[in-house]
């Protein structure tokens, strides 16, 4: 009892920050009441004996999970990590206003969209019972997730944060994905952020301007890697080459179609035909 009149002051600096700070405040005050006669020598000693034990456990948050707010918990989490606060109650503390550009109506409605196709009869009314849709199965089992940003000039905007899952785990910011198909689309734009990079990197100080030939022949006779063989090498060919067309040509590049070509994956260096066993033999 005398530990929690002690920490009335600064509550959450004695109780969960310094507690040495407050069984010194605790033993200093003992010998107060010892001297004032408010209690007993014996008492006294005891108190100033006795360790204050401390909770471990976790806080728990001071209000329950609501599946509609995923976006509101991922902006919190955010700003925890900004702030460098360490959980809700602290943050929960701060004097500070938060604006964000997601908006509320567009997610509710998304919201209700999703809870209205995990109905059947609200799945053969809007036609998508077919060939790579909903054609079988239960829809209500399936989970639907949004992230939405507005782009403009100076950055890009969230605008919506939703999934249809009833539980604390936020498909948008909590899960991992093997892509696909999808992942060729990123090796295409990689492989032309690359020749995009190359472009900037042969051009030479004045703007408008690139290196000179000897210089890029050079360049393509070292490279290590064929791209930048093949960069150099084009821009040798036709020096005022803009980007543009430079992007256009890498499109058309030809290389090696060979089922011998090495690539590497999680499981190390591989070609197109062991791939190919390896997933025959699978199947």
């Amino acid at each position: 009892m005398l530990a929690l009149l002690c920490s009335a002051q600064a509550p959450s600096q004695f109780l969960r920050h310094d507690h040495q700070a407050l069984e010194r405040r605790v033993r200093a005050y003992s010998r107060l009441f010892e001297v004032a006669g408010v209690i007993d020598s014996e008492l006294a000693r005891e108190v100033r004996q006795t360790s204050l034990d401390f909770s471990n456990r976790p806080l728990r948050s001071s209000a329950p999970f609501v599946a509609g707010q995923k976006s509101a918990y991922a902006i919190r989490r955010n700003l925890s990590a900004m702030l460098g606060v360490s959980n809700p109650y602290d943050l929960n503390r701060l004097d500070l206003q938060v604006e964000t550009t997601l908006d509320n109506s567009l997610q509710s409605r998304t919201l209700q969209l999703f809870r209205q196709l995990a109905d059947s009869g609200f799945v053969s009314a809007h036609g998508l019972r077919g060939e790579h849709m909903l054609r079988i199965g239960d829809p209500s089992r399936i989970a639907y997730s949004l992230l939405l940003f507005d782009a403009d000039s100076s950055a890009d905007r969230a605008c919506a944060h939703v999934d249809n899952l009833s539980t604390a785990f936020d498909l948008n910011t909590d899960m991992k994905l093997e892509l696909g198909s999808t992942a060729k689309l990123r090796t295409l734009t990689h492989y032309l952020e690359i020749v995009e990079g190359l472009h900037h990197d042969l051009a030479a100080a004045a703007p408008g301007e690139l290196a000179a030939p000897g210089e890029l022949a050079a360049r393509a006779r070292g490279a290590r890697d064929p791209i930048t063989a093949w960069v150099a090498q084009t821009l040798v060919e036709e020096p005022d080459m803009s980007l543009d067309t430079l992007l256009d040509r890498a499109l058309d590049r030809k290389y090696s179609a060979s089922p011998w070509e090495t690539f590497f994956t999680g499981g190390g260096s591989t070609t197109s035909t062991t791939s190919t066993r390896r997933t025959t033999s699978g199947a």
